[in-house]
């Protein structure tokens, strides 16, 4: 159950992601639009980077909870001798051997997530960047964007509230 929660926290996070880029997007083709092709338009390194993060993304939110059910799965079907598939790969192994199994695979499975936490940051500071940029473009145009106003505005927003 615990995977499961953190198979779709990682693809919450990567949704989310993928969301805050099509806004961004949507900005950028709009400030393009609007200033007959003066300002905006797509940036290709930039998308280059997006396309590479929400892969990293995808493969080891998905990769790390899969590593995880694998892990538990074959050390109890080891252990057991309940699944044939799994006690027969492991039958040259003492229980010693399947005993240190464990942990070892807990070790990868903290190195994917350790990974997955470290692309988190990176996108986070990715978007803040792309959001910067958009904003600055639009600023020096002269157009007033409500999107991009109310993203910048939230903290202010939040402040008073508090």
């Amino acid at each position: 159950m615990w995977a499961i929660a953190l198979f779709f926290t990682n693809w919450s996070i990567l949704l989310l992601f993928l969301s805050i880029i099509a806004v961004l997007r949507n900005r950028e083709n709009t400030l393009y639009k609007e200033t007959d092709g003066k300002a905006g338009g797509r940036s290709r390194p930039l998308t280059v980077i997006y396309a590479v993060l929400a892969i990293l993304l995808f493969l080891l939110g998905t990769g790390g909870p899969a590593i995880f059910v694998d892990s538990i799965q074959k050390y109890v079907a080891s252990m057991m001798k309940t699944n044939p598939t799994y006690a027969n790969a492991n039958a040259w192994l003492s229980d010693t051997a399947v005993s240190m199994q464990l942990p070892q695979r807990c070790r990868v499975w903290s190195a994917v997530m350790y990974a997955f936490g470290s692309c988190v940051v990176l996108s986070g500071g990715v978007v803040i960047v792309a959001t910067a940029r958009v904003r600055k473009e639009c600023r020096v145009m002269g157009i007033t964007d409500k999107v991009l106003d109310f993203i910048f505005g939230c903290p202010e927003r939040l402040s008073s509230i508090c």
